[in-house]
């Protein structure tokens, strides 16, 4: 179907049914580990015994964090509202360097918090979003993606690491 003669004022497009399998459980898988982890560090606040500098490195990683989170969303969004028949690959902006910057940005938050604010299970969680986000989630998605963009997914998966 080609492009209609008309251009909507707001033209935010879904995301395509493998996409927004993925995209949801990526959102889904974090949502869950953040609150386990905030309600267990509320019920059965651990102390992480590091050394106080250790509490710099965490103030790097938060706006880091930040800036993969909000980056990663601001290129999925100005790509959905680009696209007409399909959601064209994105491989610019924080894409560019690396394939899953949201997911990468979340782990760095968590242990951003587990060093700022000496949280154990915060920094636990970044172990289990690392684990859980690479074989639940990602695995699914790049699958998806392979049959989607074929030689063009194969291409930018040889240039840009994973991230996690």
């Amino acid at each position: 179907m080609g492009k209609p003669w008309f251009k909507p004022k707001k033209s935010f497009r879904r995301l395509q049914r493998g996409q927004a399998s993925t995209y949801f459980q990526a959102w889904l898988v974090f949502a869950t580990i953040t609150v386990v982890a905030a309600g267990l560090q509320v019920n059965l606040g651990l102390p992480l015994v590091l050394p106080y500098w250790l509490s710099a490195i965490g103030w790097v990683l938060l706006p880091a964090a930040i800036a993969l989170i909000v980056g990663s969303q601001y290129h999925i969004v100005k790509a959905q509202r680009r696209a007409w028949s399909r959601t064209p690959m994105i491989t610019e902006g924080v894409y560019s360097f690396l394939r899953n910057p949201m997911c990468l940005g979340f782990v760095f938050l968590y242990f951003g918090l587990g060093l700022v604010g000496d949280f154990v299970w915060f920094f636990i969680a970044g172990l289990v979003a690392i684990v859980s986000i690479r074989f639940l989630v990602l695995e699914r998605e790049e699958e998806g993606q392979l049959e989607e963009y074929g030689k063009e997914f194969v291409a930018y998966k040889e240039q840009v690491p994973p991230g996690i």
